[in-house]
């Protein structure tokens, strides 16, 4: 049995239910669900959802954007951040003391860390490796 990931198995059912009459989704979802499953592959539900939601904001030029700062990000922060990547940007915010100053951006599946923590891990690793 061949492992698939978590994007082959969005693209499997993105392809079961593309040009199927919408009368006949639930039926092809539970197969797949089924299948999924059989497979024991059912933890990839979440990620899999993922990639698809990701696959429908790319086709309308948006991207999902979730934001963590230690304090409120400024006013405009998500419509700068959509002209810097050239799509519409949906923000979520959560604020997150313990990473003390700077920002996490997790934009569709990439993570960009430059938070206080991040930084000063780096640091020590760099510290450590030439001393």
């Amino acid at each position: 049995m061949t492992r698939r990931s978590a994007r082959q198995y969005a693209d499997a059912l993105l392809n079961l239910l593309d040009g199927a009459p919408p009368g006949d989704h639930p039926a092809r979802i539970r197969g797949f669900l089924r299948e999924l499953q059989r497979r024991r592959h059912l933890k990839l539900l979440p990620r899999i959802l993922d990639r698809i939601e990701t696959q429908r904001l790319e086709a309308t030029s948006q991207v999902r954007v979730r934001a963590r700062s230690a304090r409120p990000l400024p006013s405009g922060f998500g419509d700068r951040l959509g002209r810097r990547l050239k799509r519409q940007v949906l923000l979520e915010t959560e604020m997150d003391p313990a990473l003390v100053g700077g920002i996490q951006l997790r934009v569709g599946e990439r993570l960009y860390d430059a938070s206080v923590p991040s930084l000063l891990a780096a640091l020590r690793h760099q510290l450590s490796a030439h001393g």
